[in-house]
Formats: C-alpha cells, structure tokens, sequence
C-alpha cells in the first residue's frame, strides 16, 4: 500500500494543502459523531418527569450547535477531498499522455490501440477511487476509535465482548483485499482487450462491411464481453460476501451485548442512559467497520491499476523526437 501513495504523491503534491485540510477535518468530523453519542446518554437520563425545562432546553442547544458546527466541516472535509482527488486524476492522465507521446513507434505497433485507451481511462478512474478511499482509511479509523471510546466510556465490559470478534474482521478485510487485487489484474487486461475491439468494430466498418464480418464481430464481441463478465462477477462475489459476513458477526456480538445488558441494568451496573449511548456508539462503529472493509477492496483495485501504468513509466522513451508542448 505505501508503494500506491508514493506513486501518487508527485501528482498529489500541489494539492497538498488542501488533501491535509480534509484529512485534519476528519478530527472534528469524528469528534462531532462522539459528542452525539454522548447527548444520547444525557437525553435519555434527563427525560423524566424530575427534569426540569432548563434542563431539556441545555440538551437541545447542545444539539443545535453540533449541527450548526457539522455543516462547514463536513462540506470542506468532503469537498476539498473530492477537489483533491480530481485535480490528482487530471494530473495523472497528463502525465500517462505526454509518457505515450514520447515511446517509439515499435511500441504502438506491439500494443493494441485500444488497451492503451483503457489505461488512459479506466485505471486511472480506479486510481482516483484508491486515492479518495485512501482518505477513508483515515477518516473511518478515526470514527471507529473515538465510537470505540464512547462505548468504553458508557461500559467497558460490553465493550469488550465487541473487542472479542474484532480479529475476526481483520482477518476479512485481509483477505479479501488480496484476492481482490489479484482478480482486479485480469479484470482490467479483458476491459482493454474488449475497449480495443469496440475501437476496431467502429473504425474498421469498410473492411467489416466489405467482407461481411459482422456476424464475427458480434459473436467475438460477445465472448469477450462474457470474459469480461465472468471476472467482474469473481471480483463481486469477493466484495460482496465480506459485507455480509462482517454484519453477520456483528449481529452475533450485538446479540450477546443485549444479553449482557440485560443482567447489568438489572444489577444496577448501568443506566438506561449508559446502554442507549453504548447502542447508539455501537450503531455508529459498524459503519465506519464497514465503509473501512470498502475502502480496503477499492484500493487494492487501485494497487493493481498502479502496476499496469508503471509498466509504460518505466519504459525507455525516444532519443529522437517531436517536442511536447
């Protein structure tokens, strides 16, 4: 992963002040979801026949103010983030173009036309998702340990009992993420096989035509689209299986915690309040868990359209030949 970023970070840089202004407001982002959690426990323990105006009326100030307060940070987080990530795609796509124009001719003439177009296209758009998942693997971290912090605050042992499958959601994301990338390499070589083809079915039609080829076309289209499909669908079932299996997990962890608080409530151990902040944080972990699986998939996507471009960097450009303007 740290080869991705040092890749990237030459076309990152002149947008670095504003890459690090997202990544800062993910602090404030995150504390603001805590405090939130917090106003759940303070709400719940205040709504009673005892509390006074004043009391409920601090609450709701409380909660206007983080609202008031989350709106500029959530739109500069996001925004300078998505202004980032473009402007770095644009950067890049420059660069990969100005590369092409400097290769000598037997190159061009060993590569499918159309495999080119895809790279200039299709894997940079994968490394533009990477690189704003990137930021993701920040800001989701973030939020996980201060919702984690919110539920040791409300009650360390049930939060320990969540703490029991967290391995478990490690080990899922790991594993995922490699076959992920391993698959996202043939995806991409069958999408440029298949961009190449569609480039040579529309500009070859006098041939085609002439020779009556186009019952060729569409049925040799049509394997390689199904080519195409079969891998799509491997990489699909990969995702989409690590979602439900990390929910499934936490189903059974928020099972047992339900148990458990039962018993502790009952006990005196804890409040009402206590245990709808510790659901509330519980609630808002499993997002950032799951965003984070997200990110790791999308990125390891990147990682493989990352090796493909590197393979025209580093090739030898001309001696000799027309200037770059």
């Amino acid at each position: 992963m740290k080869s991705f970023f040092t890749f990237l970070w030459p076309y990152v840089a002149k947008n670095k002040n504003k890459m690090l202004l997202a990544l800062f407001l993910s602090l404030p982002y995150s504390g603001i979801k805590g405090l939130q959690v917090y106003l759940v426990k303070r709400i719940v323990n205040h709504l009673n026949a005892q509390s006074t105006i004043q009391e409920i009326g601090l609450e709701v100030l409380f909660l206007f103010s983080l609202g008031v307060i989350n709106y500029p940070v959530r739109f500069f987080h996001f925004y300078l983030m998505k202004y980032s990530v473009e402007s770095t795609t644009a950067s890049l796509r420059e660069k990969l173009l100005a590369k092409l124009q400097k290769l000598p001719l037997h190159f061009f003439q060993k590569r499918k036309s159309g495999a080119l177009v895809s790279q200039v296209t299709s894997d940079t758009m994968l490394l533009s998702e990477g690189l704003k998942n990137g930021v993701d693997l920040v800001r989701e971290p973030l939020t996980a340990i201060v919702m984690l912090g919110m539920a040791l605050y409300s009650d360390y042992f049930l939060t320990l009992v969540i703490l029991l499958v967290g391995p478990l959601f490690v080990l899922i994301f790991t594993k995922s993420g490699k076959m992920v990338r391993k698959n996202q390499n043939l995806v991409q070589g069958e999408l440029a096989s298949m961009t190449h083809f569609i480039q040579e079915g529309i500009s070859g039609q006098r041939t085609i035509k002439s020779f009556n080829l186009q019952h060729y076309v569409v049925n040799r289209f049509r394997l390689l689209q199904e080519k195409f499909f079969n891998l799509q669908m491997k990489t699909a079932k990969i995702e989409e299986n690590a979602h439900p299996l990390v929910e499934f997990l936490g189903t059974i962890a928020f099972s047992a915690v339900i148990l458990f608080a039962f018993y502790r409530i009952k006990s005196n151990a804890m409040t009402t309040g206590d245990f709808f902040s510790f659901v509330t944080a519980l609630a808002l972990l499993m997002d950032p868990l799951r965003k984070y699986g997200q990110a790791n998939v999308k990125i390891n996507q990147a990682m493989a359209a990352k090796d493909r471009l590197m393979e025209i960097f580093d090739l030898e450009e001309e001696t000799l030949g027309g200037d770059v303007l």
